[in-house]
């Protein structure tokens, strides 16, 4: 696959709000077109009302359309290659099978045999990593599970992932390898 050309125009997507400027801070932006108005949910298409819905409505619109890409790094050259891509099914399965894992693991391991649905709604998942691909299969796989992502961070040093951990009570991490 190639990469798809941006089908908008990238430099006049959002439109600063007059009098929204302070000093020190930028003005408050919204989607051109919307100036007027803060959007709930599309009126085009009313069954869309979650981010999983949205994600949903991708994959049908086009399973075999690229959603995500990566560009592998060659340390032979210092080069990055062309893009690889990930379509909307692929991405859709990759998260229904990590969702299920992710299930089984809370249920087996955190959990216990508690399953009810007070016992498992909104239990949180830490997410450990650099921007990638397996990143947003995890985050939405937890929004497949109604689960609660909480974003951990090393750049800002070991004790504010020890702090992010602990305060949100995260029961599992989802870490990179690096």
């Amino acid at each position: 696959m190639t990469t798809p050309p941006l089908p908008y125009d990238k430099d006049h997507q959002g439109v600063e709000l007059p009098g929204t400027r302070r000093p020190g801070q930028t003005g408050i932006y919204r989607r051109r077109g919307f100036e007027d108005r803060l959007r709930s949910f599309p009126e085009s298409r009313p069954h869309i009302r979650t981010v999983y819905d949205a994600f949903k409505h991708g994959v049908n619109l086009g399973p075999n359309n690229p959603m995500l890409g990566r560009r592998p790094w060659d340390p032979v050259t210092k080069t990055f290659g062309p893009y690889e891509w990930q379509t909307y099914q692929q991405v859709s399965d990759r998260v229904n099978q990590f969702g299920a894992g992710l299930a089984h693991i809370h249920n087996t391991h955190v959990q216990g045999l508690d399953t009810t649905e007070e016992a498992v709604q909104g239990w949180r998942l830490g997410l450990w990593s650099i921007n990638r691909a397996e990143w947003t299969i995890a985050s939405t796989a937890g929004v497949l599970y109604n689960v609660v992502s909480v974003g951990l961070y090393d750049s800002l040093g070991p004790e504010a992932v020890v702090y992010g951990i602990t305060h949100s009570e995260c029961p599992v991490v989802v870490c990179s390898g690096k």
